[in-house]
């Protein structure tokens, strides 16, 4: 009786055990910057010469509100390999497997004072699947993005 009691803990515990994640980590960084030495178009000039270079399609971009919306992506192809990593998505569960990593940003640029600020917003999700099932998990940026898009700004 006690070895079937045990046995009983010790299935329940691994079947639930199976069903936890690992939650992706919070990360601080800079996602917005004021640039006192540049114009509004020197900086909004920049970030499209970033979005240019770096191979990133944009589904809206608007010069008048400052705003730049891209499209959603597959953040594990090689233009984004300078960012590397990207993005915590914890640990799926137990016998899932982690995909692509997908999302997409939207750049600010603000003209409301004499200096420029750029604020960039992600969101980043990850494919998982477990057998015939798929599913997605949130992520956390890790800032590399970010700093890439406000640093290009020369």
């Amino acid at each position: 009786m006690k070895k079937f009691k045990y046995m009983v803990v010790t299935f329940a515990s691994l079947t639930l055990w199976g069903c936890a994640t690992v939650p992706a980590k919070n990360y601080q960084f800079e996602n917005s910057r004021t640039y006192s030495n540049k114009t509004y178009d020197q900086v909004w000039n920049g970030v499209i010469e970033f979005m240019t270079a770096n191979n990133i399609p944009i589904k809206t971009i608007e010069k008048d509100s400052g705003v730049i919306y891209s499209e959603i992506d597959n953040f594990s192809k090689p233009s984004f390999s300078k960012f590397f990593p990207i993005a915590d998505c914890g640990q799926p569960p137990l016998f899932w497997t982690g995909g692509i990593a997908f999302g997409s940003f939207n750049i600010f640029v603000s003209k409301a004072t004499a200096q420029p600020k750029v604020t960039v917003t992600t969101t980043i999700s990850q494919q998982i699947r477990y057998e015939n099932q798929v599913s997605q998990i949130s992520c956390n940026s890790m800032g590399n993005f970010e700093k890439g898009v406000l640093d290009s700004i020369q």
